[in-house]
């Protein structure tokens, strides 16, 4: 699987932390390619309400794609995540969209929505 390594901005420390899911896995004596999605929801308040503006979906790249995405620490996708080794919880990462974005945009997608015709817009990035 992808080593997770980046720089924290906020303290220098260099991260380079291993990563848990295999980039091949079996079922059923058949072997599939790992893949991950990542859906992150973005709301506006409305009147007092949350409402759905959109979504950006997000494909992880598969650990075989190491030297592409997340070569070094300077060179990365991923940045700190919101863990506490103080209070012993799991290491923890935040993908970084802008950085997908400049790697492959085509990993990053958009899906507006408009709650008042409710309907929703596209377009895919190349």
């Amino acid at each position: 699987s992808m080593k997770v390594r980046f720089v924290n901005q906020s303290t220098g420390a260099v991260v380079n932390e291993q990563g848990h899911l295999k980039p091949i896995s079996s079922h059923g004596g058949k072997s599939f390619l790992t893949t991950t999605l990542l859906v992150h929801y973005e709301y506006e308040e409305r009147q007092s309400e949350f409402v759905l503006k959109e979504t950006n979906l997000a494909a992880i790249p598969n650990g075989s794609l190491q030297n592409f995405y997340n070569p070094s620490e300077t060179e990365t996708i991923w940045q700190v995540g919101r863990n506490a080794p103080s209070l012993d919880e799991d290491f923890r990462v935040r993908l970084s969209f802008p950085r997908l974005l400049l790697k492959k945009s085509w990993r990053v997608q958009t899906v507006e929505y408009d709650v008042d015709t409710k309907s929703f817009s596209a377009t895919w990035k190349d």
